[in-house]
């Protein structure tokens, strides 16, 4: 895979919201929100008004100076961006401060976000007693993004006004907006997508790329040509990425030629998804995956603990639809393997320091969603075998009556049988099948049988196997796994080595046609005797740890 210019979507930087989707009550702090109520105060600025701000500018949590993806700094994101925003400077001067403090210190931040709205407000001579509605010019001007982007903007202060939240972040404040009726919904074009003028350079493309998304669901908003390569490439990866900011500020960034970034597409906090490259070619995203993958940027931030649920259907509705059109396997790929990675997924092979979608990314209900009702293969049966002497092979049933392995020298070989036919995604760095402990030195597939040959499997603890390098013939991957006690000397299958364990193999001794024999020839020798009453003797008091 060819490297090519990325950009790093995502800051490590201090922890989460409360979590969006069935969130427990928590204990409000109040020493932060009581500066939101001082600055509304002071500066005649609706309370709410500077809430939401903050929550699409920081989350509510220290971003320690680092910048959105629209260039706002502080915890309401004051601009110094690549649109001529200049809130940063312009509450510097009101509050006669450097900028450098207000990029750090939360107080200083909110005030300067009131005072710059109040000036704004002040300019356009907007009525402050006519409501929230009043305040959309000085809501666009803050966004200081193009234009179109900046009314998205206001669209979602709107929204998020309108229906309210209750948030905490890592230091333990709750910050809450009941929410209203009468506001205007999210992500409300503020130019018919119909209309638009498209880039000059995505002329090439041809008419259907220029006007219809290939995900019927998406709008088409596409970047110029020079922050994407229109070369056509197999898509084997989803990159689920972080936007670090809005939707509205990810999509005007991606429009500039000296982000030197892109992304396929963009899916906003309500379930809005634009697509601004076409699948096949190669948007600037994620490095050395840049070619063989397909980006998705969501609308937040990597620190939260949790995102909305109209995020996650909408993101995973998307996603199924690219895996079963570009036969990408639905797994969370960490090890390499074809699937749906994670930005920060993408750091030990490109390297760089993203930590994307971060700690808060659901990737079990994500990964629920994508699959919807579809399953992935499912275990059937699985056997420990080994060959015992001159009276060839013996197996012991690990899914019924004996869950565990109990010969000498551990398992040799597992036979491990699904319910369907099953695909190996061979060729990838990634081991096909994994153990806790142990060798894996090989492994056969026979449509839906696997066997697999081990060695060095720790007696006395619990083996778990894994089959990151296989999915089902729809895609999608194993979930299950195989766990099962390793004991030498537990003949009767209680994961203890005891005098019960005689009990068991005196019952077994020359009996040639009992089905439970392999567990009493203790030492694979092909009979049941008294050489199995030392393995025993050997290991008395034992058990699985």
């Amino acid at each position: 895979m060819r490297v090519n210019r990325y950009i790093l979507l995502a800051v490590a930087f201090a922890g989460p919201s409360i979590p969006l989707r069935g969130a427990e009550s928590v204990e409000p702090s109040r020493e932060l929100a009581d500066r939101f109520e001082r600055a509304s105060i002071e500066y005649n600025v609706p309370r709410d008004l500077l809430l939401v701000l903050a929550r699409l500018g920081s989350g509510f949590e220290d971003r320690g100076g680092a910048p959105t993806i629209e260039g706002g700094y502080g915890l309401m994101a004051l601009r110094r961006n690549d649109w001529n925003g200049d809130s940063l400077l312009v509450a510097a001067r009101l509050l006669g401060v450097e900028p450098e403090r207000l990029m750090i210190e939360a107080d200083l931040n909110i005030r300067g976000a009131a005072a710059v709205l109040d000036a704004y407000a002040a300019e356009a001579g907007i009525d402050r007693g006519a409501g929230l509605e009043a305040w959309r010019p000085a809501i666009e001007r803050y966004a200081a993004l193009d234009a179109e982007c900046s009314a998205l903007f206001a669209d979602e202060v709107y929204m998020h006004r309108s229906v309210g939240f209750a948030i905490t972040n890592s230091k333990g404040e709750t910050f809450i907006v009941a929410g209203g009726a009468g506001l205007p919904p999210l992500d409300t074009p503020a130019v018919p997508a119909e209309s638009r003028t498209l880039p000059e350079p995505l002329a090439g493309l041809g008419a259907q790329a220029a006007k219809a998304p290939e995900y019927p669901p998406a709008t088409w908003d596409p970047v110029p040509a020079c922050n994407f390569e229109a070369i056509q490439n197999p898509k084997a990866f989803v990159v689920i990425h972080m936007a670090e900011g809005t939707a509205a500020g990810a999509r005007a960034k991606f429009k500039l030629c000296s982000s030197y970034a892109s992304v396929h597409y963009v899916v906003s906090e309500a379930g809005t998804v634009w697509q601004m490259v076409p699948e096949g070619q190669t948007s600037w995203h994620a490095g050395c995956y840049n070619e063989p993958s397909i980006g998705i940027v969501h609308e937040g931030f990597s620190a939260s603990a949790d995102h909305p649920e109209a995020l996650y259907q909408a993101s995973a509705a998307l996603c199924r639809y690219l895996c079963e059109k570009w036969s990408i396997p639905v797994r969370w790929s960490q090890d390499e393997g074809e699937g749906i990675l994670g930005h920060a997924d993408t750091v030990p092979v490109c390297g760089g320091q993203a930590v994307d979608p971060g700690v808060g990314w659901d990737w079990t209900h994500y990964l629920e969603l994508v699959r919807g009702s579809r399953r992935g293969p499912q275990l059937v049966s699985a056997v420990s075998r080994r060959t015992h002497g001159r009276n060839g092979v013996w197996d012991i049933d690990l899914k019924a009556g004996w869950p565990s392995e109990c010969r000498t020298g551990g398992p040799r070989q597992l036979i491990v049988t699904f319910d369907g036919p099953l695909v190996g995604l061979s060729g990838k760095k990634g081991s096909e099948v994994r153990a806790s402990s142990g060798v894996v030195q090989k492994v056969q597939v026979d449509g839906a049988t696997l066997a697999i040959d081990l060695t060095g499997a720790a007696d006395r603890g619990w083996l778990e196997v894994r089959f990151p390098g296989f999915v089902g013939t729809n895609g999608l991957s194993i979930d299950e796994s195989l766990s099962f006690g390793v004991l030498a000397g537990d003949a009767n299958g209680d994961n203890r080595v005891t005098a019960a364990d005689y009990v068991a193999i005196r019952a077994m001794i020359d009996c040639a046609s009992c089905p439970d024999r392999a567990r009493c020839d203790l030492n694979a020798d092909g009979a049941v005797n008294t050489s199995d009453y030392i393995v025993v003797r050997g290991r008395m008091g034992r058990s699985v740890q």
